[in-house]
């Protein structure tokens, strides 16, 4: 290691320069932390905004899942409600075919019963007559 020398003027020319380093870096370091200082109020105001906003649009989130589950079940009642009304109408369709068809061979019977009726008296009336 080399020691400085001794003489005087040159220690103090090494401890002036010293100084100005010292205070120049001193300057920095209190510039940094007023100019931190400064913006930081204005950084932690919109951190405490953006964390504000970020819940709400979590609750929103939310409340629009729980309504498109809402949507989906009644979407799902509506579709057994429209296939319950299907078999409905095609057992109704199905009860009116029966129907239709028993009122047409119960009109073929009464069609069949006079049309016996009638020979019956033609052939009584034959007999008679005859």
């Amino acid at each position: 290691m080399i020691y400085p020398p001794v003489d005087l003027v040159e220690n103090l020319k090494r401890t002036a320069i010293h100084a100005v380093i010292f205070f120049l870096e001193a300057a920095a370091l209190i510039g940094s932390g007023a100019l931190r200082q400064r913006l930081g109020a204005p950084m932690e105001e919109n951190a405490r905004v953006l964390m504000v906003t970020l819940k709400e649009a979590g609750i929103a989130s939310d409340t629009a899942l729980k309504a498109e589950n809402k949507v989906n079940g009644a979407v799902a009642e509506a579709d057994v409600e429209r296939r319950k009304a299907g078999a409905t109408l095609e057992t109704e369709k199905d009860a009116q075919i029966e129907t239709n068809a028993t009122q047409e061979k119960s009109l073929q019977q009464e069609k069949w019963h006079a049309k016996l009726g009638r020979s019956s008296q033609l052939f009584n009336n034959r007999l008679l007559t005859g």
